[in-house]
């Protein structure tokens, strides 16, 4: 299915996925200055609103560092988390899409201050639980964060494999593979290892890719065993069967476009009460 895109042309010209669920996609510009939530499928988009509490904070204006969305299944809506900076203060506020306030609550017990955020720390959202990528100030180290959604905004540290190296976004990601957490990373040695989640603080080693001739930036697993990788800067898209070892070409282009994304998109008909395309 293809499906066009609502224009960010007012603000800029880049834009991410911050998470899906049920047939809808967020979609945020780089900056975070303009966050919607989007239906491809009926082509329907709603628009959140880009106000907030400041915490009594006069002396700057807050900047969104990070959003995040997902499905909250004990009350059938959509939440989004976004992370807030104005240089001396960090906060979390979250929105939910079925309440009739259409406005964004301070998440008080959140200790967002305790890392550091960026525009790419959103990992994915899996049984309630939102998974982000941050830096950790007191143990000055890259790290997996996960915020539950019963937590009011606490977020917890989820210990990483010894190997696994974090540090950089082209190397790393969170996915699901057969219905569990897999961590994917690149080790600067062509190799790929993929992890599963074995319980909160643990993870199973499952597969080491070896002997890829191209840096490889993982993706997602999609077709059941095969992981979507990204040859950076080539411009090429590979599915790479961990069973078989067979890889395929999925897309080739000119070699300028980077930073792909993807996600396992499943199409539905939930309305948005937004705009149409």
């Amino acid at each position: 299915m293809e499906a066009p895109i609502p224009s960010f042309k007012s603000h800029s010209k880049k834009f991410q996925i911050c998470g899906h669920s049920n047939g809808i996609v967020c979609l945020s510009t780089d900056d975070h200055a303009r966050v919607l939530l989007y239906n491809p499928l009926t082509r329907e988009f709603r628009d959140l609103p880009n106000d907030g509490e400041w915490l009594g904070v006069w002396y700057s204006s807050p900047s969104d560092v990070a959003v995040g969305m997902g499905y909250d299944s004990s009350i059938n809506d959509f939440k989004v988390i976004r992370i807030r900076e104005t240089g001396r203060m960090t906060w979390a506020e979250q929105y939910t899409l079925g309440l009739n306030t259409n406005s964004w609550t301070v998440m008080p017990n959140s200790n967002s201050e305790l890392f550091d955020f960026d525009s790419d720390s959103f990992a994915l959202c899996f049984n309630r639980t939102f998974y982000w990528w941050a830096w950790y100030f007191e143990g000055s180290s890259f790290v997996i964060v996960a915020l539950n959604m019963d937590d009011d905004g606490v977020f917890q540290i989820v210990p990483k494999p010894p190997r696994a190296c974090i540090g950089e976004p082209h190397d790393r990601s969170l996915t699901v593979w057969n219905d569990s957490i897999s961590l994917v990373c690149y080790n600067y040695d062509f190799d790929v290892d993929i992890w599963v989640m074995d319980g909160f603080c643990s993870w199973k080693p499952m597969r080491t890719i070896k002997h890829l001739t191209k840096v490889p930036k993982p993706l997602v697993f999609w077709k059941g065993n095969e992981l979507l990788m990204e040859m950076v800067s080539w411009g090429e898209i590979k599915s790479y069967n961990v069973d078989t070892k067979e890889i395929k070409d999925v897309l080739q282009t000119d070699g300028l476009i980077s930073d792909f994304q993807a996600v396992n998109y499943v199409a539905s008909l939930v309305q948005l009460k937004g705009e149409y395309l």
